[in-house]
Protein backbone atom coordinates (compact mmCIF):
# COMPACT_ATOMS: atom_id res chain seq x y z
CA UNK A 1 0.00 0.00 0.00
CA UNK A 2 1.42 3.35 -1.40
CA UNK A 3 0.03 6.44 0.89
CA UNK A 4 0.75 10.30 -0.52
CA UNK A 5 -0.33 13.25 0.17
CA UNK A 6 -1.48 13.71 -3.22
CA UNK A 7 -1.34 12.31 -7.00
CA UNK A 8 0.09 15.82 -8.77
CA UNK A 9 2.04 15.59 -11.74
CA UNK A 10 5.55 16.26 -9.48
CA UNK A 11 8.57 14.44 -9.14
CA UNK A 12 7.84 12.08 -6.29
CA UNK A 13 4.26 11.61 -7.40
CA UNK A 14 5.75 10.12 -10.56
CA UNK A 15 8.31 8.08 -8.95
CA UNK A 16 5.44 6.66 -6.73
CA UNK A 17 2.80 6.35 -10.27
CA UNK A 18 6.54 4.33 -11.59
CA UNK A 19 7.16 2.41 -8.73
CA UNK A 20 3.42 1.28 -8.47
CA UNK A 21 3.08 0.17 -12.62
CA UNK A 22 6.53 -1.74 -12.03
CA UNK A 23 5.56 -3.63 -8.59
CA UNK A 24 2.39 -4.36 -10.39
CA UNK A 25 3.98 -5.66 -13.97
CA UNK A 26 5.41 -7.98 -11.43
CA UNK A 27 2.61 -9.60 -10.18
CA UNK A 28 2.32 -8.05 -7.00
CA UNK A 29 -1.11 -6.26 -5.34
CA UNK A 30 -0.58 -3.00 -5.24
CA UNK A 31 -2.79 -0.20 -3.84
CA UNK A 32 -2.38 3.67 -3.85
CA UNK A 33 -4.09 5.81 -1.25
CA UNK A 34 -3.92 9.62 -1.64
CA UNK A 35 -5.09 11.59 1.31
CA UNK A 36 -6.44 14.29 -0.79
CA UNK A 37 -8.79 13.60 -3.45
CA UNK A 38 -7.29 15.32 -6.70
CA UNK A 39 -8.22 13.36 -9.62
CA UNK A 40 -5.16 13.19 -12.32
CA UNK A 41 -3.30 12.05 -14.94
CA UNK A 42 -1.30 9.54 -12.52
CA UNK A 43 -4.25 8.44 -10.92
CA UNK A 44 -6.30 7.94 -14.36
CA UNK A 45 -3.10 5.98 -15.34
CA UNK A 46 -2.50 4.04 -12.48
CA UNK A 47 -6.78 2.29 -12.86
CA UNK A 48 -5.93 1.83 -16.25
CA UNK A 49 -3.34 -0.44 -15.28
CA UNK A 50 -5.62 -2.24 -12.66
CA UNK A 51 -4.07 -0.60 -9.71
CA UNK A 52 -6.90 0.45 -7.10
CA UNK A 53 -6.45 3.78 -6.22
CA UNK A 54 -8.16 5.25 -2.60
CA UNK A 55 -9.00 9.04 -2.19
CA UNK A 56 -9.35 9.77 1.48
CA UNK A 57 -11.18 13.32 1.07
CA UNK A 58 -8.55 15.21 3.71
CA UNK A 59 -9.52 18.53 4.63
CA UNK A 60 -6.66 21.44 4.64
CA UNK A 61 -4.15 21.65 7.79
CA UNK A 62 -4.55 18.55 10.62
CA UNK A 63 -7.42 16.22 9.51
CA UNK A 64 -7.79 14.32 12.75
CA UNK A 65 -10.04 11.75 10.51
CA UNK A 66 -7.10 10.81 8.49
CA UNK A 67 -5.58 8.07 10.90
CA UNK A 68 -8.81 6.51 11.52
CA UNK A 69 -9.38 6.25 7.64
CA UNK A 70 -6.41 4.71 7.19
CA UNK A 71 -6.32 2.62 9.74
CA UNK A 72 -9.81 1.09 8.76
CA UNK A 73 -8.66 0.77 4.81
CA UNK A 74 -5.67 -1.53 6.25
CA UNK A 75 -6.95 -3.46 8.31
CA UNK A 76 -9.53 -4.28 5.41
CA UNK A 77 -6.97 -4.69 2.95
CA UNK A 78 -4.23 -6.25 5.09
CA UNK A 79 -1.10 -4.98 3.13
CA UNK A 80 2.53 -7.04 3.71
CA UNK A 81 3.88 -3.52 3.67
CA UNK A 82 2.93 0.12 3.62
CA UNK A 83 5.12 2.63 2.01
CA UNK A 84 4.77 5.89 2.82
CA UNK A 85 6.11 9.53 0.74
CA UNK A 86 6.57 13.08 1.92
CA UNK A 87 4.56 13.95 5.36
CA UNK A 88 2.05 11.68 5.32
CA UNK A 89 4.12 9.79 8.49
CA UNK A 90 2.07 11.57 11.28
CA UNK A 91 -1.10 9.55 9.68
CA UNK A 92 0.28 6.69 8.26
CA UNK A 93 2.89 5.65 10.63
CA UNK A 94 0.68 5.15 13.86
CA UNK A 95 -2.36 3.58 11.57
CA UNK A 96 0.48 0.85 10.32
CA UNK A 97 2.07 0.03 13.99
CA UNK A 98 -1.33 -0.18 15.30
CA UNK A 99 -2.05 -2.96 12.98
CA UNK A 100 1.67 -4.41 13.24
CA UNK A 101 1.97 -3.54 9.37
CA UNK A 102 5.94 -2.91 8.27
CA UNK A 103 6.57 0.81 7.11
CA UNK A 104 8.68 1.66 4.74
CA UNK A 105 9.68 5.71 3.94
CA UNK A 106 11.23 7.60 1.69
CA UNK A 107 13.02 10.54 2.19
CA UNK A 108 12.34 12.55 -1.12
CA UNK A 109 14.39 15.26 -0.60
CA UNK A 110 17.28 16.46 1.85
CA UNK A 111 15.72 15.83 5.73
CA UNK A 112 16.29 19.41 6.77
CA UNK A 113 13.46 20.28 3.43
CA UNK A 114 11.54 17.50 3.47
CA UNK A 115 10.07 18.61 7.31
CA UNK A 116 10.46 22.05 7.26
CA UNK A 117 8.86 22.11 10.92
CA UNK A 118 10.45 21.39 14.29
CA UNK A 119 7.32 19.77 15.13
CA UNK A 120 7.33 17.25 11.85
CA UNK A 121 11.29 16.65 12.71
CA UNK A 122 10.53 15.92 16.35
CA UNK A 123 7.42 13.46 15.48
CA UNK A 124 9.36 11.44 12.83
CA UNK A 125 12.18 10.96 14.69
CA UNK A 126 10.08 9.59 17.18
CA UNK A 127 8.13 7.24 14.79
CA UNK A 128 11.40 6.29 12.92
CA UNK A 129 12.69 4.51 15.94
CA UNK A 130 10.16 1.80 15.76
CA UNK A 131 11.49 -1.56 14.21
CA UNK A 132 8.45 -1.14 12.23
CA UNK A 133 9.89 1.30 10.04
CA UNK A 134 12.31 1.13 7.29
CA UNK A 135 14.04 4.29 6.42
CA UNK A 136 15.13 4.79 2.29
CA UNK A 137 16.45 7.42 0.56
CA UNK A 138 17.25 8.48 -3.02
CA UNK A 139 21.10 9.18 -3.01
CA UNK A 140 24.12 8.72 -0.81
CA UNK A 141 23.86 12.51 -0.11
CA UNK A 142 20.33 12.23 1.13
CA UNK A 143 20.78 9.38 3.50
CA UNK A 144 23.81 11.57 5.13
CA UNK A 145 21.74 14.39 6.23
CA UNK A 146 19.04 11.91 7.14
CA UNK A 147 21.93 10.43 9.82
CA UNK A 148 22.04 14.28 10.88
CA UNK A 149 18.29 14.94 11.45
CA UNK A 150 17.38 11.73 12.96
CA UNK A 151 20.46 10.11 14.13
CA UNK A 152 20.29 6.74 12.51
CA UNK A 153 23.06 4.53 11.28
CA UNK A 154 23.87 4.80 7.95
CA UNK A 155 23.83 1.01 7.59
CA UNK A 156 19.81 1.19 8.72
CA UNK A 157 19.14 2.97 5.09
CA UNK A 158 18.46 1.89 2.19
CA UNK A 159 19.70 3.89 -0.89
CA UNK A 160 17.39 3.48 -4.08
CA UNK A 161 17.56 5.45 -6.56
CA UNK A 162 14.53 6.71 -8.74
CA UNK A 163 13.33 5.03 -11.72
CA UNK A 164 11.56 5.69 -14.92
CA UNK A 165 10.04 3.69 -17.80
CA UNK A 166 12.58 3.57 -20.43
CA UNK A 167 11.08 2.79 -22.98
CA UNK A 168 8.91 5.45 -22.93
CA UNK A 169 11.74 8.01 -23.74
CA UNK A 170 13.38 8.14 -27.32
CA UNK A 171 17.36 8.91 -26.88
CA UNK A 172 18.17 12.22 -29.28
CA UNK A 173 20.13 10.87 -32.58
CA UNK A 174 20.81 14.04 -34.10
CA UNK A 175 22.49 16.89 -32.63
CA UNK A 176 21.60 19.93 -34.09
CA UNK A 177 24.37 22.88 -34.99
CA UNK A 178 23.08 26.60 -34.96
CA UNK A 179 22.08 29.62 -33.25
CA UNK A 180 18.17 28.32 -33.22
CA UNK A 181 18.41 25.72 -30.05
CA UNK A 182 15.83 25.38 -27.48
CA UNK A 183 16.63 24.68 -23.74
CA UNK A 184 13.81 23.21 -21.61
CA UNK A 185 13.08 23.15 -18.10
CA UNK A 186 10.43 20.85 -16.64
CA UNK A 187 9.55 21.67 -12.95
CA UNK A 188 6.72 23.09 -10.25
CA UNK A 189 7.19 26.71 -10.47
CA UNK A 190 8.85 27.48 -6.81
CA UNK A 191 11.75 28.59 -5.54
CA UNK A 192 13.42 25.54 -4.88
CA UNK A 193 13.79 25.04 -8.90
CA UNK A 194 15.00 28.25 -9.58
CA UNK A 195 12.99 28.89 -13.03
CA UNK A 196 13.75 32.72 -11.75
CA UNK A 197 17.25 32.65 -11.87
CA UNK A 198 16.57 30.95 -15.25
CA UNK A 199 14.35 33.23 -16.96
CA UNK A 200 16.50 35.75 -16.28
CA UNK A 201 19.91 34.03 -16.95
CA UNK A 202 18.36 33.55 -20.19
CA UNK A 203 17.69 37.40 -20.61
CA UNK A 204 21.33 37.06 -20.67
CA UNK A 205 21.81 34.81 -23.12
CA UNK A 206 19.60 36.73 -25.39
CA UNK A 207 22.60 39.15 -25.55
CA UNK A 208 24.98 36.88 -27.31
CA UNK A 209 22.67 34.27 -28.26
CA UNK A 210 19.61 35.94 -29.86
CA UNK A 211 17.69 33.20 -31.48
CA UNK A 212 18.03 30.57 -28.55
CA UNK A 213 14.97 29.64 -26.56
CA UNK A 214 13.50 28.70 -23.66
CA UNK A 215 10.53 26.65 -23.12
CA UNK A 216 9.39 26.25 -19.47
CA UNK A 217 6.58 23.74 -18.22
CA UNK A 218 5.22 23.57 -15.21
CA UNK A 219 2.66 25.29 -12.75
CA UNK A 220 2.99 26.79 -9.29
CA UNK A 221 3.12 29.74 -6.99
CA UNK A 222 5.90 31.45 -8.75
CA UNK A 223 3.71 31.75 -11.93
CA UNK A 224 2.40 35.13 -11.85
CA UNK A 225 6.39 36.27 -10.78
CA UNK A 226 7.93 34.12 -13.89
CA UNK A 227 5.42 35.92 -16.28
CA UNK A 228 6.17 39.68 -14.76
CA UNK A 229 10.08 38.37 -15.18
CA UNK A 230 9.73 37.56 -18.98
CA UNK A 231 7.28 40.92 -19.75
CA UNK A 232 9.58 43.60 -17.69
CA UNK A 233 12.45 42.26 -19.84
CA UNK A 234 10.05 42.06 -23.38
CA UNK A 235 11.36 38.73 -23.38
CA UNK A 236 8.28 36.34 -24.48
CA UNK A 237 9.67 36.43 -28.21
CA UNK A 238 12.09 33.67 -27.04
CA UNK A 239 11.22 32.39 -23.62
CA UNK A 240 7.87 30.68 -23.30
CA UNK A 241 5.89 28.88 -20.24
CA UNK A 242 3.85 26.02 -21.30
CA UNK A 243 1.18 24.59 -18.89
CA UNK A 244 1.88 20.99 -16.99
CA UNK A 245 1.26 18.56 -19.00
CA UNK A 246 0.74 14.60 -18.74
CA UNK A 247 2.28 14.24 -22.33
CA UNK A 248 5.99 15.44 -21.23
CA UNK A 249 8.01 13.52 -24.59
CA UNK A 250 7.06 16.10 -27.43
CA UNK A 251 8.78 18.64 -25.07
CA UNK A 252 11.84 16.30 -24.50
CA UNK A 253 11.85 15.70 -28.23
CA UNK A 254 12.16 18.75 -29.60
CA UNK A 255 14.57 20.07 -27.00
CA UNK A 256 18.56 20.41 -27.84
CA UNK A 257 19.28 21.06 -23.89
CA UNK A 258 17.88 20.74 -20.39
CA UNK A 259 18.20 22.91 -17.61
CA UNK A 260 17.80 22.57 -14.28
CA UNK A 261 19.40 24.95 -12.03
CA UNK A 262 17.73 23.87 -8.50
CA UNK A 263 17.95 25.34 -5.13
CA UNK A 264 17.74 21.98 -3.37
CA UNK A 265 17.44 18.22 -4.63
CA UNK A 266 16.31 15.20 -3.73
CA UNK A 267 16.93 12.57 -6.96
CA UNK A 268 14.71 14.60 -10.19
CA UNK A 269 12.84 12.71 -12.44
CA UNK A 270 13.16 15.34 -14.89
CA UNK A 271 16.49 14.75 -14.94
CA UNK A 272 16.66 10.84 -15.25
CA UNK A 273 13.96 11.63 -18.31
CA UNK A 274 16.15 13.79 -19.79
CA UNK A 275 19.34 11.45 -19.08
CA UNK A 276 16.94 8.87 -21.27
CA UNK A 277 16.59 11.07 -24.14
CA UNK A 278 20.07 12.09 -24.10
CA UNK A 279 19.88 15.60 -23.54
CA UNK A 280 23.10 17.41 -22.74
CA UNK A 281 22.24 18.76 -19.44
CA UNK A 282 22.93 21.38 -17.06
CA UNK A 283 22.11 21.40 -13.59
CA UNK A 284 23.95 22.40 -9.82
CA UNK A 285 25.90 20.08 -7.94
CA UNK A 286 22.82 19.91 -5.28
CA UNK A 287 21.10 16.94 -3.06
CA UNK A 288 21.37 13.37 -5.08
CA UNK A 289 21.95 14.98 -8.63
CA UNK A 290 25.91 14.44 -7.97
CA UNK A 291 25.14 10.73 -7.69
CA UNK A 292 23.40 10.96 -10.95
CA UNK A 293 25.91 13.06 -12.99
CA UNK A 294 29.44 13.74 -13.33
CA UNK A 295 30.62 17.56 -14.09
CA UNK A 296 32.24 18.04 -17.58
CA UNK A 297 31.31 14.35 -18.06
CA UNK A 298 27.92 13.56 -17.88
CA UNK A 299 26.39 17.53 -17.12
CA UNK A 300 27.69 20.77 -16.76
CA UNK A 301 27.62 21.86 -13.30
CA UNK A 302 26.87 25.37 -12.38
CA UNK A 303 26.07 27.57 -9.38
CA UNK A 304 22.14 29.08 -8.98
CA UNK A 305 22.73 33.02 -9.63
CA UNK A 306 21.79 33.89 -13.26
CA UNK A 307 25.48 34.72 -13.62
CA UNK A 308 26.73 31.62 -13.48
CA UNK A 309 23.94 30.09 -15.34
CA UNK A 310 24.48 32.20 -18.17
CA UNK A 311 28.21 31.17 -18.50
CA UNK A 312 27.01 27.55 -18.73
CA UNK A 313 24.03 27.95 -20.92
CA UNK A 314 26.50 30.11 -23.51
CA UNK A 315 29.14 27.39 -23.30
CA UNK A 316 26.64 24.38 -24.15
CA UNK A 317 25.38 26.86 -26.94
CA UNK A 318 28.70 27.70 -28.28
CA UNK A 319 30.23 23.96 -28.65
CA UNK A 320 28.15 21.49 -29.95
CA UNK A 321 30.93 18.64 -29.94
CA UNK A 322 30.37 19.21 -25.88
CA UNK A 323 26.69 18.64 -26.21
CA UNK A 324 26.92 15.76 -27.93
CA UNK A 325 29.64 14.34 -25.56
CA UNK A 326 28.09 15.11 -22.68
CA UNK A 327 24.34 13.94 -23.97
CA UNK A 328 25.85 10.45 -24.88
CA UNK A 329 27.74 10.33 -21.45
CA UNK A 330 23.83 10.82 -19.76
CA UNK A 331 22.76 8.81 -22.04
CA UNK A 332 25.03 5.46 -21.02
CA UNK A 333 24.03 6.29 -17.48
CA UNK A 334 20.34 6.19 -18.09
CA UNK A 335 19.98 2.26 -17.62
CA UNK A 336 20.48 2.61 -14.06
CA UNK A 337 17.67 4.56 -13.72
CA UNK A 338 14.98 1.82 -14.85
CA UNK A 339 11.82 1.95 -12.86
CA UNK A 340 12.51 -2.07 -13.01
CA UNK A 341 15.68 -1.61 -10.62
CA UNK A 342 14.29 0.58 -8.01
CA UNK A 343 11.39 -1.99 -7.63
CA UNK A 344 14.10 -4.18 -7.56
CA UNK A 345 15.38 -2.20 -4.71
CA UNK A 346 11.95 -1.98 -3.02
CA UNK A 347 11.17 -5.23 -2.95
CA UNK A 348 14.64 -5.86 -0.86
CA UNK A 349 13.81 -3.42 1.35
CA UNK A 350 10.13 -4.67 1.92
CA UNK A 351 11.00 -8.32 2.42
CA UNK A 352 14.05 -7.75 5.23
CA UNK A 353 13.53 -9.22 8.09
Amino acid sequence: MMVIPKLILAGAETMCENLSTALSEMGHDVTVVSLFTYESAISRRLAERGIRVCFLDKKMGYDPTIRRKLRELMEAERPDVVHTHLYVTKYAIPAAKSLRIPVVHTMHNIASEENQTRGGVFLNRFYFRSKLVRLAALSERIRDTIVQTYHKKPEDIAVIGNGIPLGRFAPKKVYRDGDALNILNIGRFTDQKNQLGLIRAMILVHKTHPQATLTVVGEGELEGELKAAIASADAGSYIRLAPVTDDPYPFYNAADIFALPSVYEGMPMTLAEAMACGLPILTTPVGGIPDMLVDEISAVFTETSPESIARGLNRLLDDKTLREYIGKNALLEAPSLSAENMAAGYLRVYTRR
